[in-house]
């Protein structure tokens, strides 16, 4: 059987109603630098016997040297081997599966035809439906940093279809949002206007879609609540999620994912993804430029299982995502070491705190890498903080520092 789309898989999250797991969350301990190559090292809780592999995520960063759509993630799933169609897909047992050519976009509850991959959405259900991200049957993309961009705008091509007159679908933007009643129930939220869903699929011809997803702004709104909920809306962590509603498949025949970049704007995206059984990597840089290098990664348990009745490998479960953070890269990426200055607010570190000048009354927020607001005050203090990668809100302005 050739290598299909599912034969090596990983998922966005290690919870099903029909096989759970909690898999460890895997600890960097060594970075090694040199040579144009990058040697990662971590540790997990070996304990938990249900995982046997680890995938790492390399993310690259593209500057723009002149204005340009750039594409973040595109298929048309040719890599996929199936007898299934559009009337009748094929399932392999599978709870989670990745996209071989888009690195970093996991799909939740795969089905399968010629070149085509499918969603079950049978599986958005209440209690875990898709209006939780991480609850029923989706593909999702990585997070993708759209700080820097003047124009934060996706556009979304991709052409759908169902199995069944009862299902309908289509996609989201989901992004990383602060406006939450408790500090501990910080999660992503749906974009305000964001959310594409179409009711007339057929289950004998695809339909073309394209949209452009323009983030909401603060001044388009009157009332007090719709602001805060904007304001809160985590530009460096946005997602883009294809979902089914109904009770069979939805079908994506493929799809892409642009940004539109001014000169000298940036964004990262999925370059390459790895499958590794030991706890090692070492990633090779030497093709990097400029405009163009290895900015991040990010490294997840995973639990496969050989299935005897079907013959394949399938993945079973991972860590969630928001417990896997990227992990960010060398003075290239955009952390400060020591100082940064944005249009005379100055941001540095001063024995082992951080130090904000020139915020002009504006309050500053501090957020770990999981999104959380671990500190919200003046300029006037200095930030007390642990030793890792934070970024730094001062009104308009956000900044990455490295303690």
């Amino acid at each position: 059987m050739n290598k299909t789309l599912l034969t090596l898989s990983l998922a966005v999250t290690g919870i099903s109603s029909a096989f759970a797991y909690w898999l460890p969350n895997p600890e960097i301990v060594s970075v090694v630098k040199e040579d144009g190559k990058v040697s990662l090292e971590w540790t997990y809780d070996q304990s938990i016997e249900k995982c046997n592999e680890f995938q790492v995520v390399v993310f690259k960063k593209h500057i723009a040297t002149e204005d340009e759509n750039f594409v973040l993630a595109k298929t048309d799933f040719s890599n996929i081997e199936s007898k299934g169609t559009l009337d009748k897909s094929e399932e392999r047992g599978a709870i989670w599966d990745f996209v071989q050519d888009c690195p970093g976009w996991w799909v939740k509850m795969p089905k399968y035809m010629n070149n085509a991959l499918g969603i079950d959405a049978f599986m958005y259900f209440a209690g875990s439906d898709n209006s939780d991200i991480f609850g029923g049957a989706y593909l999702v993309s990585p997070d993708y940093d759209l700080s820097a961009l003047s124009d934060p705008t996706f556009k979304v091509k991709a052409q759908i279809a169902n199995e069944a007159v009862s299902v309908s679908g289509g996609f989201a933007i989901w992004a990383w949002n602060t406006n939450w009643m408790d500090p501990k129930n910080i999660d992503y939220k749906p974009v305000y206007g964001l959310d594409f869903h179409y009711d007339d699929l057929s289950f004998y011809n695809w339909k073309d879609i394209s949209e452009t997803c323009t983030f909401p702004l603060e001044e388009d709104f009157e009332d007090p609540d719709d602001k805060d909920e904007v304001r809160a809306i985590q530009h460096d962590r946005t997602r883009v999620m294809f979902y089914g509603v109904g009770y069979s498949t939805y079908w994506l025949n493929g799809f892409e994912v642009s940004v539109d970049l001014k000169k000298g704007e940036s964004v990262d995206y999925g370059a390459e993804a790895y499958f590794v059984e030991g706890n090692t990597i070492t990633i090779d840089t030497s093709s990097d430029t400029p405009d163009d290098y290895v900015y991040a990664y990010e490294v997840r348990a995973i639990y496969s299982q050989y299935d005897d009745y079907r013959e394949i490998t399938t993945i079973r479960a991972t860590n969630y995502p928001y417990n896997t953070p990227k992990y960010v890269l060398g003075a290239q990426s955009g952390i400060a070491d020591s100082n940064v200055i944005d249009n005379d607010v100055n941001l540095k570190v001063v024995n082992g705190t951080i130090v904000v000048e020139g915020a002009m009354n504006e309050t500053v927020k501090v957020f770990n890498t999981a999104g959380v607001c671990v500190y919200e005050g003046s300029e006037t203090e200095s930030i007390k903080v642990d030793q890792g990668i934070y970024i730094v809100k001062v009104g308009t302005h956000t900044f990455k520092i490295a303690l």
